[in-house]
């Protein structure tokens, strides 16, 4: 009997993106890879912060700027703290956004920001990134959309980003 054989996605995350010393540009394939492309993003962005107001949405284009904390860099990490970098989390051909949490819910179509500029609320509430995620309706409802998920705290919020299936992206590019 063989012995089975199973990728090794850990090292595969680490040889990847651990020699990118200046930051990573990572674009989700929209094939077969898109599933594992996602949880690539994800495992770049578990314990981002973002403030509410760094939300925008302009001509199909959602952009968040994040301050990523680094985990590509184990080793660095082991050695001394925990390194971030500015980012930005960028979805083409977004159709529809819905933001909930325990005290707030926002949807759109919307152009500009997710909330208004000098708004106390964006300004005062920092974001930490728990999960990214494709969405249940992508799979259990026969429509055009391809549905993203990131959630987080406080306030176990949601960000579920609608995107058409079709030459839609998702990339994260370090900006440091």
């Amino acid at each position: 009997m063989s012995k089975l054989v199973r990728p090794d996605f850990e090292a595969i995350f680490f040889d990847t993106f651990s020699k990118q010393s200046t930051g990573v540009f990572f674009r989700a394939r929209n094939d077969s890879n898109f599933n594992h492309d996602i949880h690539f993003i994800h495992s770049l962005i578990n314990d981002a912060k973002f403030q509410l107001g760094d939300i925008s949405h302009q001509k199909q284009t959602l952009e968040i700027k994040l301050s990523r904390a680094r985990w590509e860099l184990r080793e660095e990490i082991k050695k001394y703290n925990l390194i971030e970098i500015p980012s930005l989390l960028t979805f083409t051909r977004v159709r529809k956004i819905e933001f909930t949490s325990s005290n707030l819910t926002l949807s759109s179509p919307f152009s500009g920001h997710l909330f208004e500029e000098g708004n106390e609320t964006s300004k005062k509430t920092l974001c930490e990134i728990d999960n990214f995620f494709i969405g249940e309706s992508t799979y259990t409802k026969k429509t055009q959309y391809a549905e993203l998920v990131l959630m987080g705290y406080p306030g176990n919020w949601l960000l579920r980003i609608f995107m058409d299936f079709e030459n839609a992206g998702v990339s994260l590019k370090d900006l440091g």
